[in-house]
């Protein structure tokens, strides 16, 4: 009988050290959170930069605003080491030069009441914002399913090693 409470108590000592062990493991995979890199883009048509602001409040830049806020909010999201951060930084970068093109095109379209050119590129850029929103949704199911299938295997070894253990004479 005390032989038996003896293993009972070993046992217990092995699934706890393994259990730590794969604790730290994962700790070490993960390791520190690292600070994310700045995104030193200018954010909206601040007032100091761009001073007309009844220009900025037409409807096609005000629709450049709001998805250079969406894609701010994504890039905040975003591991920053991983590939569509890279891309989705790149494109902030290119919008906010679409965007400054696009305040002085729109401050001579606006004299000819021309601004539907103005259209064309908001709905390129949202065209763009859309796929990128696309991929970033494909990567984060893909990336939480590598996670339950690793989680998935990591109890499925613990069991197998408690397994062995229970057969063994």
């Amino acid at each position: 009988m005390a032989t038996h409470d003896s293993l009972s108590i070993l046992f217990g000592l092995i699934v706890t050290a393994l259990v730590s062990g794969m604790g730290v493991v994962v700790l070490l995979r993960i390791g520190p959170p690292q600070a994310k890199p700045t995104l030193d883009v200018v954010r909206g048509f601040p007032p100091e930069r761009f001073p007309d602001r009844q220009l900025v409040q037409i409807a096609p830049l005000s629709a450049l605003v709001a998805t250079q806020a969406r894609l701010i909010s994504m890039y905040a999201q975003l591991p920053h080491e991983s590939e569509l951060a890279v891309w989705v930084r790149a494109f902030l970068l290119e919008l906010r030069q679409i965007m400054d093109s696009a305040y002085r095109v729109a401050s001579v379209a606006v004299l000819y009441d021309q601004t539907t050119q103005l259209d064309s590129v908001v709905s390129e850029v949202q065209r763009i914002e859309a796929q990128l929103a696309e991929t970033a949704m494909q990567r984060m199911l893909n990336a939480q399913s590598d996670i339950d299938t690793e989680r998935f295997e990591t109890r499925l070894a613990v069991l197998r090693r408690c397994v062995k253990e229970l057969a063994r004479p």
